[in-house]
């Protein structure tokens, strides 16, 4: 079993937005705990095997390629990530693409579907390394 390498989404400037999207909800450590255990197992199983598991879910409708993790705790927090998305790495690495809270069945940012799908394009038209860093743990 090949452990797969983690990502995290970066902008032009350079900032983690995955990094900066935990600090801005203030996630309790109580969320951290959750979200670091499932990516740590997400990072160890095969992707149909996680799929099967519902460790995560998709593709998505409104993002082709998306998936989504959903960890539950003090509040419904959902994490958007894609596979790879370079061809050669498709079974060895997940780039985290969004963060969002699911509140009333809606995600908060509403458009955080949408922004996952174009983060990802922008993934795929980028050198591999500008647009993302390793992923820090929560």
């Amino acid at each position: 079993m090949i452990e797969k390498t983690l990502w995290d989404f970066r902008n032009a400037a350079g900032r983690n937005l995955i990094r900066q999207w935990a600090e801005q909800v203030g996630l309790t450590s109580r969320e951290r705990a959750h979200l670091n255990q499932r990516l740590d197992r997400l990072a160890q199983l095969d992707f149909r095997l996680a799929v099967h598991s519902d460790l995560v879910n998709g593709p998505l409708k409104r993002a082709a390629h998306v998936y989504k993790m959903r960890v539950f705790g003090d509040r419904a927090i959902r994490l958007l990530l894609c596979r790879g998305p370079h061809a050669d790495e498709m079974e060895t690495a997940f780039t985290l693409l969004v963060g969002a809270i699911e509140k009333s069945w809606k995600y908060h940012p509403a458009n955080a579907e949408e922004l996952a799908g174009l983060r990802r394009d922008e993934l795929l038209a980028a050198s591999r390394q500008s647009a993302r860093v390793n992923h820090v743990r929560f």
